[in-house]
């Protein structure tokens, strides 16, 4: 049986002026059999929250076209970077080939 961790739900939480800003992921384990089909979802198997502050000095790689301007789907690779690093970090695993993190 393959494990895959997958974000379904990423949340910034942006409290009242002067309060720290919040990240939190919403984790599903999705379980699959070896041709890769889905056999069953845990919806809710674990919440990431971090303050911003905990990660504000972290770098992550962004493949840009030019040095002013990035795509939609340039930030949306960089949050994919982000959320999945946070994952790693907490639950260990790779990615394989199609950018699914394993256990």
């Amino acid at each position: 049986m393959i494990e895959q961790l997958r974000a379904s739900k990423i949340t910034i939480d942006l409290p009242k002026p002067g309060s720290e800003p919040w990240v939190q992921v919403i984790v599903q384990k999705v379980l699959r059999d070896n041709t890769y089909e889905v056999k069953n979802i845990i919806p809710r198997y674990d919440r990431i929250s971090i303050p911003l502050s905990s990660v504000v000095g972290t770098s992550y790689p962004v493949d840009t076209n030019s040095d002013s301007i990035i795509t939609g789907a340039e930030i949306f690779n960089v949050i994919y970077t982000f959320v999945v690093s946070l994952m790693i970090t907490k639950h260990g695993g790779t990615l394989n080939d199609k950018r699914d993190l394993i256990l």
